[in-house]
């Protein structure tokens, strides 16, 4: 029986058979033929254009809507205020268009990471007005990353320790004061290591394990089951952030209890005198009590409730 027999047996086949041909040749030419590195060089272009900065050291197919990158370095454009944002380093991307979504004119996309000790996957939405912000809704998905890899130096001015995972979930982002979802993030053996807040050098301390989640609801950002355990200081946090269209304007009403072993105090006196000076914020277990409030720019703390 020749190959062309159950063509001339099955009729519907036969129909079939060239629209076939035409998807398995394009297959082809995506996997084989299409020119990575000219899209790579276009998007760090892209890029530069927006102020930030892009480089990609190889691209190639990540199946028939998708692409894999390696050696990715990227530089978002600076905040307002900010003079440069930390540079994100990833060993690999993947990223893969959603076909139904894109049929009725809607980006989303896959996507998953490897780099600083751990891996990352999620989806994505592209915001339909990206004036209001780049996505419109984000799932993520982290395990395992190495605390001290990240660029948080260059975020918060602290050098920290640790490992973490994360899980979030917001199907609504934009706009921020609408947005809703939920995130809780996990750190074991977390530390600072080094570093200055507001000009004031921390010494080492050690957090232990670490457990942060929230809620968002139209806006507003409740902090729950936000503790830290078996480390120098235990430490509860709560209240809540009612997000704002810009980010830095979002207000914040949020309560900081912190209890320092006696250990660490002694091993840091100015900081003991400095917490003696502040006696109002001594709650009777022994523990310190400061409220935040204020948009998260210039966020002011005073003692007590």
């Amino acid at each position: 029986m020749t190959a062309a027999a159950p063509l001339a047996r099955y009729p519907a086949l036969r129909k079939l058979a060239a629209p076939l041909l035409f998807v398995a040749a394009f297959v082809l030419f995506v996997v084989w033929s299409f020119p990575y590195d000219d899209l790579a060089r276009r998007l760090e272009q892209e890029a530069r254009a927006a102020g930030g900065d892009l480089v990609i050291e190889k691209l190639g197919a990540g199946g028939l809507l998708g692409v894999t990158a390696r050696g990715v370095k990227l530089r978002l454009p600076a905040a307002p205020g900010v003079e440069a944002s930390p540079e994100l380093r990833f060993d690999r991307v993947d990223a893969r268009v959603d076909l139904l979504p894109l049929l009725l004119r809607r980006v989303s996309f896959a996507w998953a990471v490897e780099g600083y000790g751990g891996r990352a996957r999620g989806r994505g939405a592209l915001a339909k007005d990206q004036r209001l912000g780049p996505l419109e809704s984000l799932t993520l998905d982290t395990t395992d990353l190495d605390v001290q890899k990240l660029p948080a130096r260059e975020l918060i001015g602290l050098e920290l320790g640790g490992r973490v995972a994360a899980k979030v979930d917001l199907p609504q982002m934009l706009p921020p004061d609408q947005a809703s979802g939920r995130a809780a993030v996990t750190f074991k053996g977390m530390a600072i290591t080094g570093g200055a807040v507001r000009g004031f050098t921390l010494p080492k301390l050690s957090l232990g394990d670490v457990e942060a989640g929230a809620t968002i609801e139209k806006g507003l950002a409740k902090i729950e089951r936000t503790t830290a355990r078996n480390g120098d200081v235990e430490a509860e946090v709560s209240g809540t952030i009612r997000m704002k269209p810009l980010l830095s304007l979002s207000q914040a009403d949020l309560n900081v209890r912190f209890k320092p072993s006696d250990a660490w105090l002694n091993a840091n006196p100015m900081l003991r005198g400095l917490l003696s000076a502040v006696g109002n914020a001594r709650q009777p277990d022994g523990s310190y009590l400061f409220t935040l409030t204020g948009p998260l720019s210039n966020i002011a703390s005073r003692p007590g409730r």
